[in-house]
């Protein structure tokens, strides 16, 4: 957490082709971000949950994971789905919950 600023809770998921062992090596190779590096950045470089997030999904990851990212007002949440070489926003609508959960896109 980054007090005053957002929050990032990691949860990794299992995907056929991004999992595989394989997968990881090629992407090791290729110079992509173990997780925990690209959310130790986001605490350290972003000011903001919307710089934030920004910079979450624009990282190419070693291993598939779902981040939810929260910050300081009720309209700054979302959970974004990684899939190593692209992403997708998961919002809530209004004022609803924010829910995340080992399902993967």
């Amino acid at each position: 957490m980054a007090p005053g600023r957002f929050s990032i809770t990691v949860n990794f998921v299992t995907h056929a082709e991004d999992s595989s062992r394989t997968g990881l090596v090629a992407r090791a190779v290729a110079g992509f971000w173990p997780v925990a590096w690209a959310v130790r950045r986001a605490f350290d470089e972003c000011k903001t949950f919307k710089s934030a997030a920004k910079f979450l999904k624009s990282q190419y990851l070693l291993a598939p994971v779902l981040l939810t990212v929260v910050g300081t007002k009720n309209s700054e949440r979302v959970v974004i789905e990684c899939g190593c070489e692209d992403y997708w926003i998961r919002e809530p609508e209004g004022t609803e919950p924010l829910l995340t959960t080992n399902h993967y896109a």
